[in-house]
């Protein structure tokens, strides 16, 4: 089971509800310790100590915040998490998604009878888009096709973030374009080599905005850990500073 880092819930999947629940703090976790003891002799359900399933080790350094204390996983939690999962469910998505290709400007009552030929026809479209791309040296050129997306490294995440949506654009739903950008400019306002406030403020109303909205759009079985952790991701830059600081993307 998936356990929030700073809010008090712990589900397997987080609805946008989960939005509202009290911030986590280092003395709540030690508060839990007496109640994992008894889940841990049998003496309480195992959810009693709100989602912790030991006592971590780092509980015992001096000054440690187990709350704070770690910054932000962006290579694992944005890229090969949050980026490619969305973007499989837009590839494989069945023909009565409003999120999968070929959806702009067309009714549900068309998608429903679309043939095959059409997927295919608009996954060429965007593949022919994608082979297009040329991005700056600080990113790797290299690009694969989309049909090979279960073998993307991290880079290859990194440059379809930068580009997926003049990629998308002729073929997706534009409601599912404008979640897809307040995704996007909320990671990329966090990966600038300089950080306000201010840009902090915007990066988490705009991440806070995605994930409430991805359970009405991508449904309620799209709403993970990686997701819902999206919306504390402004609190771990303003206290560890940008993402790229501690990533491991080449």
């Amino acid at each position: 089971m998936k356990n929030c880092f700073f809010k008090n819930i712990h589900f397997q999947v987080y609805s946008s509800n989960s939005l509202g629940f009290a911030e986590r703090t280092h003395d709540f976790v030690k508060e839990q310790f007496p109640i994992l003891r008894k889940v841990i002799a049998g003496k309480e359900k195992k959810d009693a100590a709100m989602g912790l399933i030991f006592a971590s080790p780092f509980m015992s350094l001096v000054k440690f915040d187990m709350v704070k204390g770690f910054p932000y996983d962006y290579m694992h939690g944005t890229l090969l998490g949050v980026v490619k999962r969305i973007t499989c469910c837009i590839l494989d998505a069945t023909r009565d998604k409003e999120y999968r290709l070929g959806t702009k400007g067309k009714p549900l009552s068309i998608l429903c009878v679309a043939t095959d030929n059409v997927v295919i026809s608009e996954r060429k479209s965007v593949d022919e888009r994608w082979n297009l791309v040329r991005v700056s040296s600080g990113t790797d050129r290299r690009v694969r096709p989309l049909n090979t997306v279960a073998q993307w490294k991290a880079h290859e995440w990194k440059t379809w973030l930068l580009v997926w949506i003049p990629v998308l654009k002729d073929n997706i739903d534009y409601g599912v374009l404008v979640l897809l950008s307040k995704f996007t400019l909320g990671i990329l306002l966090l990966l600038q080599d300089t950080i306000t406030i201010e840009t902090v403020d915007h990066s988490r109303s705009l991440l806070e905005d995605f994930c409430a909205t991805v359970e009405r759009i991508f449904g309620i079985e799209q709403c993970t850990f990686n997701v819902h952790i999206l919306s504390h991701v402004a609190t771990t830059v303003r206290n560890w500073g940008p993402l790229w600081f501690d990533t491991t993307v080449a």
